[in-house]
C-alpha cells in the first residue's frame, strides 16, 4: 500500500519526476528530528504544531527532498503505545487550529516502509504527522521564472500564486495494537478521512478494520448533520 502521508504538491510532483531523476536531479531523505531531542519551531509552521512535534512519543522526523522541488513537507513518527497517547496527539493537533487539519485513517499495523522510505519494515509506528511550510513554498515560488506578468513557470506547470502548504495531517494506522477506534476522540473541528485504496476496499471489504473505519466516518457524518 502506498503511504497515505505522501499527498502534497511537493511529493506528488516528486513521484512524477523520480522515474527520470537521473536526468532531472537527485532525491533522498534528510533527518529533521531524532528521538529524545526537542525540535525548534521554524518560520512558516502552523501555530502550536511544535507542541505536537515535541510530544514525548515522537521518535524521528524526516524531509523527503528532490532537487527540483520546494521540499517543504516534514514528517514525524510517533511511537504511541495506547489510544490515550493517540488522543493526546489529536488534542494537540486540534490546538493548532490550522485550516484543513486532518486525521487520516489508514489500514496497516505500521508506517508502510517500502524500498524507498525513511522508516524500515517492523517500525511499529502507529502514527505519522506530515505538514508543509508556506514560507518555504512562497520562497520557492518567488524564484521561479516569470514568463509574463503574474505568471511563473515550473517545467510544464504555470502558477499565478504559490501552492498551498499541506495542512497538519496525522495518519493513524488502525491495525496497530495501540489503536482502538471506538475510543478515539476526534474534535469536530478536525477533519477525518479514510486513506484506503480502491484495491484494498475490494480485497478487504469484509475486514473488521475497514468496517471500523467506515463506522467511525458514518458516526461523524451523522453527528455533523445533527449540529
Amino acid at each position: 500500500m502506498k503511504s497515505p502521508v505522501v499527498q502534497t504538491f511537493s511529493l506528488t510532483l516528486v513521484a512524477l519526476l523520480l522515474a527520470t531523476r537521473s536526468a532531472f536531479g537527485i532525491a533522498g531523505f534528510s533527518p529533521v528530528a531524532s528521538e529524545g531531542k526537542p525540535v525548534t519551531e521554524e518560520a512558516g509552521w502552523p501555530a502550536k504544531v511544535v507542541d505536537l512535534v515535541n510530544d514525548a512519543t515522537r521518535t524521528v522526523g524526516w524531509n523527503f527532498w528532490f532537487s527540483e522541488c520546494p521540499n517543504d513537507v516534514n514528517q514525524y513518527a510517533f511511537a504511541a503505545k495506547s489510544t490515550d497517547d493517540l488522543n493526546r496527539l489529536i488534542k494537540k493537533l486540534a490546538a493548532t487550529k490550522a485550516k484543513g487539519m486532518t486525521v487520516q485513517l489508514a489500514l496497516g499495523k505500521e508506517f508502510p516502509a517500502g524500498g524507498f522510505a525513511f522508516l524500515k519494515p517492523g517500525n511499529d509506528i502507529p502514527a505519522v504527522l506530515g505538514f508543509g511550510n508556506q514560507v518555504r513554498l512562497n520562497q520557492w515560488y518567488s524564484q521561479l521564472e516569470q514568463i509574463e506578468p503574474g505568471v511563473r513557470k515550473f517545467g510544464v506547470h504555470r502558477y499565478t500564486e504559490p501552492p498551498t502548504a499541506l495542512a497538519p495531517t496525522l495518519t493513524i494506522y488502525v491495525e496497530n495494537a495501540a489503536v482502538d477506534l471506538e475510543k478515539l476522540v476526534i474534535p469536530a473541528e478536525v477533519g477525518v478521512v479514510a486513506s484506503v485504496s480502491k484495491e484494498d476496499r475490494e480485497k478487504r471489504k469484509d475486514d473488521a478494520a475497514l468496517k471500523a473505519i467506515d463506522r467511525l466516518l458514518d458516526n461523524r457524518r451523522r453527528a455533523s448533520e445533527l449540529r
